[in-house]
C-alpha cells in the first residue's frame, strides 16, 4: 500500500494542503518568460501543465488520498508566490526562486493575478480529477522568506504605517480573485485566510498582532466578510509559550479577543465575534521525544478547546529525517512507513475525531494537570473523549 494512503487510513488524515507553484506554467523557470493572462480561461490554461515538478508531486499524492479516503477528504491549496515577473521589488534566491516583493498596487495587476490563479485551479482540478475545497490566496502575508514567497502587504506592516498604496493590499486582491472564480464557475472553491505565519505566544503579544492586524482589516470591510469562508492561521511560536498555560492563553486571545491594552493596535475582536470555521493550517509538530510529543498533544488540545479550531494541520506528515520537527511521520522508501513519536499524539485526535463531529464542553480542563475534550458524531453514533494528564502522578477519570 502507498505510504501516503496508509498514513491517511491509519492516522485518519482528512485534509491535505498543497502548494500551487508557478512552475505550472509551461517552459517557465519561475523567473522569466513573461506572459499576459487573458479573459478566456481556456487560453490561460493552455499555457499551463499541472504535471510539472512541485505541482505534480503534491497534487498526485492528494488525488491518491482522495480516491482512497475513509469518509470525508478535503483538498486545500495555498499560493506561495506568483511568477517573478508578476511582482515588484522581488529578489532571486538559490538561483531559481522568487521571494519577497509584492504585486503592483493596480487594478490591472490584480486582474492578472486573479486570472493566473483561477486558470491554475481549473487546470489542476482537470488534470488530477479533484475538486479543490478551499484556497488561501496568500501564504504568510507579512513574511518574505528566502524561498518562493509573495509578500502582499510587507510595505504596510513592516513599518506599521497605515498610509500609502501598500495598505491592506490583500483585501482588494482577494475580492478580484473571488469575482474571477465566480465568473468561471468555480464557486465551490472557498476562500480562507489570512494565513499569517503565527498567532504568537504569551510572552510576545506582538506576534499575535501579526495575524490579528489582517483580521481587523477584514472585520471592517463587509464586502470581504461576505466572501471569506474560513479563518485560518499558522502557529510557529508555541515552543516559546509559558509551560502549561501559555499556548492556551494565546488561543483565547485569537478566539475571544484582546482588550484593555493602552496600545490600540493590541486590542481586537476575536474570531468568535465574526463566526466562521477556524483552521490551523500550518505549524511544526515537535522533536522526536515523548516529552515533546506530549507538548504537541497539548498544542492540539489547546487549539481545539480554547481556539475553537475545527481543523489542525501540521506543516507536513512526511519528512525524510526522523529529527525534522516539522514532519509528523517519516517515510523511508518503498512501502514502509515509520512513525515519529509526535505522530501518536496526532493520531489520538485525527483517527478518532472524524469530520462531522461536534465538540462539547467537558471537565476537567486544567492544562497543568488533567485536560479533556469530547466530541459527538451523530451520524456515526460515536462519542470520543481525549484526556491528557500533564501531572506527575496517575489520575482516575470518570467517564
Amino acid at each position: 500500500m502507498c505510504p501516503l494512503i496508509r498514513c491517511e487510513q491509519e492516522l485518519g488524515v482528512s485534509i491535505v494542503r498543497c502548494e500551487i507553484h508557478p512552475d505550472i506554467i509551461c517552459d517557465n523557470n519561475n523567473l522569466g518568460n513573461q506572459t499576459a493572462w487573458v479573459e478566456d480561461i481556456e487560453t490561460n490554461m493552455g499555457k499551463m501543465d499541472p504535471a510539472r515538478s512541485r505541482n505534480r508531486k503534491s497534487f498526485t499524492a492528494a488525488a491518491n488520498l482522495f480516491k482512497n479516503k475513509i469518509d470525508d477528504m478535503r483538498i486545500i491549496a495555498s499560493i506561495w508566490t506568483q511568477p517573478h515577473w508578476m511582482k515588484e521589488s522581488a529578489q532571486v534566491c538559490n538561483g531559481n526562486f522568487s521571494h519577497g516583493g509584492h504585486l503592483p498596487f493596480t487594478d490591472a495587476a490584480r486582474e492578472q493575478n486573479a486570472r493566473y490563479i483561477v486558470a491554475a485551479v481549473q487546470a489542476i482540478e482537470d488534470r488530477f480529477d479533484i475538486a479543490l475545497y478551499a484556497l488561501s490566496p496568500q501564504n504568510e502575508l507579512g513574511m518574505a522568506h528566502p524561498c518562493a514567497s509573495w509578500t502582499t502587504s510587507s510595505k504596510k506592516y513592516s513599518s506599521q504605517d497605515s498610509d500609502g498604496p501598500g495598505y491592506c493590499t490583500w483585501i482588494p486582491e482577494v475580492k478580484r480573485l473571488h469575482s474571477e472564480l465566480e465568473a468561471n464557475g468555480l464557486q465551490h472553491v472557498r476562500i480562507m485566510g489570512p494565513e499569517e505565519m503565527t498567532i504568537g505566544h504569551d510572552g510576545d503579544i506582538w506576534k499575535t498582532w501579526f495575524q490579528m492586524k489582517f483580521v481587523k482589516n477584514i472585520y471592517s470591510d463587509m464586502g470581504m466578510m461576505d466572501i471569506l469562508d474560513i479563518w485560518c492561521h499558522h502557529d510557529y511560536s508555541r515552543e516559546d509559550a509559558s509551560p502549561s498555560t501559555g499556548n492556551r492563553m494565546v488561543q483565547e486571545w485569537v478566539w475571544s479577543g484582546h482588550t484593555g491594552s493602552n496600545q490600540p493596535a493590541l486590542n481586537w475582536d476575536g474570531y468568535a465575534d465574526h463566526p466562521r470555521p477556524v483552521w490551523m493550517t500550518e505549524g511544526e509538530t515537535a522533536d522526536n521525544t515523548w516529552e515533546r510529543a506530549m507538548d504537541f498533544a497539548n498544542y492540539m488540545q489547546d487549539a481545539l478547546v480554547a481556539g475553537n479550531v475545527s481543523a489542525y494541520l501540521p506543516w507536513a506528515l512526511g519528512t525524510e529525517s526522523v529529527n525534522d520537527k516539522h514532519g509528523g511521520t517519516v517515510y523511508a522508501g518503498g512501502n514502509e512507513t515509520y512513525y515519529r513519536l509526535p505522530t501518536y499524539a496526532f493520531k489520538h485526535f485525527a483517527r478518532y475525531v472524524r469530520p462531522g463531529a461536534v465538540r462539547f464542553a467537558v471537565s476537567p480542563d486544567d492544562p497543568s494537570s488533567l485536560t479533556a475534550s469530547a466530541y459527538v458524531h451523530a451520524e456515526n453514533r460515536t462519542l470520543t473523549v481525549v484526556v491528557l494528564n500533564n501531572g506527575s502522578s496517575d489520575e482516575t477519570v470518570l467517564l
